[in-house]
């Protein structure tokens, strides 16, 4: 029996239109150290049959069912099932770029067999665009760096990375402190996994190499519908990690991160088209708007003085303006 190295993990749910190119940049993959687990998460489309086809003609590829429960949902599943050595996640509406950087994640996993490694995106919009990261890792930087350390460098680089479908982490540190997704968060379950796992991370490394194209809001997607459950659950999760962190020794550069995040959903509250959605969500901001005290990001600096001189309604049409703007849902 062939030793698995990676285990890859795709939630699938009605993703028909886009699950074929997605399974194809993996197949492509010459590894034969890697298996596919593909959780079907009760799709109503022809996502399931695609999976079935992909997994006759590759034993690599494995096919898991359940009823409809949402991606983490289908995420700890995939965990549940895995046993490679180390776990990542690819969203079954993008795709990877290349036949070989496979071999080059692997090859960085057995010169320093890391915790976690880092790498970067692509991103894909309807027209066709394609908009390559502003910046690239190098390889290097974050050998050898602690977690304080880790967190100022993304702090002074835009922000913390959470996006789970970035990293590939040794599988062994999610099971043996049994770290799973919040099933039933919308749009913040990467967050709180990311963040909770953080702590145990003691070894850091990256790719240089940009492979995963990330399909930018793609219509009727979770990320793209970012409505009262999902600000909602944005400040539960921020208030939540404030709990979780208050007394640990990573405490100010989780707080940190948390105010980006805080910043989000300022904005965010403002443009929900409800008042009364508004005020629900008021008290709780002003609760925690302290947090933009902590902040070590860039833009979070000039975010505090705006708040500081004008206050906050104002700093909220701001930030509202800010995200409608660049039509997205994040800061």
């Amino acid at each position: 029996m062939r030793d698995i190295l990676i285990s890859i993990v795709v939630p699938v749910y009605n993703l028909e239109n886009y699950l074929n190119q997605c399974l194809k940049s993996i197949l492509i993959q010459r590894s034969e150290h890697i298996e596919i687990i593909l959780v079907d998460d009760g799709s109503q489309d022809s996502s399931l049959k695609i999976c079935r086809k992909f997994e006759k003609v590759d034993a690599r590829f494995k096919v898991y069912t359940q009823k409809n429960n949402g991606v983490s949902s289908a995420r700890n599943l995939g965990i549940q099932k895995a046993i490679g050595k180390y776990l990542m996640f690819l969203d079954g509406d993008d795709f990877w770029d290349g036949t070989d950087w496979m071999q080059c994640l692997m090859n960085k996993i057995d010169e320093r067999d890391s915790d976690i490694i880092y790498f970067k995106k692509m991103k894909l919009y309807d027209s066709g665009k394609l908009i390559y990261p502003n910046s690239y890792f190098n390889g290097f930087e974050f050998y050898e760096k602690s977690n304080s350390q880790m967190f100022e460098h993304f702090m002074k680089n835009g922000a913390f990375i959470t996006s789970v479908y970035l990293a590939c982490i040794k599988r062994d540190i999610i099971i043996e402190n049994s770290i799973f997704f919040k099933v039933g968060k919308k749009n913040t379950e990467d967050i709180e996994w990311f963040l909770t796992i953080f702590p145990y991370l003691k070894s850091f490394d990256s790719l240089s190499e940009v492979f995963y194209v990330y399909r930018v809001l793609r219509p009727n997607s979770a990320t793209s519908l970012v409505g009262l459950k999902g600000v909602l659950d944005l400040i539960n999760t921020i208030e939540v990690l404030m709990i979780k962190f208050a007394d640990e020794s990573i405490k100010n550069e989780i707080f940190s991160y948390l105010s980006y995040l805080l910043s989000q959903a300022i904005g965010l509250t403002y443009n929900l088209g409800d008042t009364s959605h508004k005020e629900l969500l008021a008290p709780r901001i002003k609760k925690i708007i302290y947090l933009l005290e902590y902040t070590k990001f860039k833009k979070g600096r000039w975010i505090l003085v705006i708040y500081k001189i004008f206050g906050l309604n104002i700093l909220s049409m701001f930030l509202g303006a800010y995200i409608k703007k660049n039509n997205k849902g994040l800061i």
